[in-house]
């Protein structure tokens, strides 16, 4: 297991980051909005979409089953290293039962052991903190768009997404 954050970023970029930033770009060109906007449209879904996927895999450690209508740790058990994985790793020094469960042990005590180990670092908060960082990118390419409207929705996208999951 030797999963960078650099690795995982790049991967979120390219799967949920360019899809939000397509479809904001997307939207602009329908708008008919200037080059520049569809321009920030973009970058402002890029950074949503990081956020975004950052939080999920936060819910993915974190959350309650009912909340999430799948099971808890499901990426885990599947072997997915998401950025608090990567944090829980690093502080943990490289815990054996977190290790186990990526490698594909996947008994329901060994998953719940390694999704307390992930709890109990700070993993969940500094990946909490990155995303709040994509919003705010996000929320300062929001206030260059010139119409209010666009403007004040990109704006509630943003801290939406960042307060369901925060």
């Amino acid at each position: 297991v030797n999963t960078k954050e650099s690795e995982y970023l790049e991967r979120i970029r390219n799967k949920t980051a360019f899809l939000f930033s397509a479809a904001c770009r997307l939207g602009s060109l329908l708008a008919l909005a200037s080059a520049e906007a569809v321009e920030i449209a973009g970058d402002y879904g890029e950074y949503v979409g990081m956020a975004f996927q950052i939080l999920d895999d936060v819910l993915d450690v974190s959350g309650k089953e009912e909340e999430m209508g799948k099971p808890v740790g499901l990426d885990l058990k599947e072997g997915i290293v998401t950025l608090p994985v990567i944090y829980a790793l690093e502080e943990s020094r490289f815990d054996k039962r977190i290790t186990r469960v990526i490698e594909g042990e996947s008994s329901e005590n060994l998953v719940k052991e390694a999704l307390e180990v992930i709890r109990n670092t700070r993993a969940v908060e500094r990946a909490k903190e990155l995303a709040a960082k994509y919003i705010s990118l996000a929320l300062e390419r929001a206030e260059r768009i010139d119409s209010r409207e666009a403007r004040e929705s990109f704006v509630f996208i943003g801290q939406f997404v960042l307060e369901r999951y925060y």
